[in-house]
C-alpha cells in the first residue's frame, strides 16, 4: 500500500487492518522517500485530520522509522520550503504536527 492510499484511508476512516495484525516493521530502501511523500502529501491538504495524522503515526511505526529518521525527513521538508509556493504553509503545518504530537 503506498502513502497515498494509507492518507485516503485514513479520511475515509477505512480500518486497514481489521480482522487481521498489523504487519511487522521491518525498513526496506525507499520507505523513507514513502514517508516523506506521505507527509508532504498530508502538509499540502488544507484538511489534516486527527486520523490522518493517526495514520502518519502508524505508518512511521509500521516502516520502523525511528525519531531520527523522521528528524531527518523533516530537515529536508525545511530544506525544500524555500524552493515552492506551499514551503511556508507546509512548515507552520508542520511545526503544528510536532507541537500536537512529539515523537518519542
Amino acid at each position: 500500500m503506498d502513502a497515498m492510499e494509507l492518507l485516503t484511508a485514513a479520511r475515509s476512516g477505512d480500518d486497514l487492518f481489521a480482522g487481521e495484525e498489523a504487519p511487522e516493521a521491518k525498513m526496506e530502501m525507499g520507505d523513507a522517500t514513502t514517508y516523506q511523500g506521505a507527509l508532504i502529501a498530508a502538509l499540502d491538504d488544507e484538511v489534516i485530520t486527527e486520523d490522518e495524522w493517526a495514520m502518519l503515526n502508524l505508518f512511521r511505526s509500521l516502516l520502523g522509522l525511528q525519531p531520527e529518521d523522521h528528524a531527518t525527513i523533516e530537515e529536508a521538508i525545511r530544506s525544500m520550503a524555500d524552493e515552492d509556493d506551499n514551503g511556508e504553509r507546509r512548515l507552520e503545518r508542520l511545526q503544528q504536527y510536532l507541537v500536537a504530537h512529539p515523537l518519542e
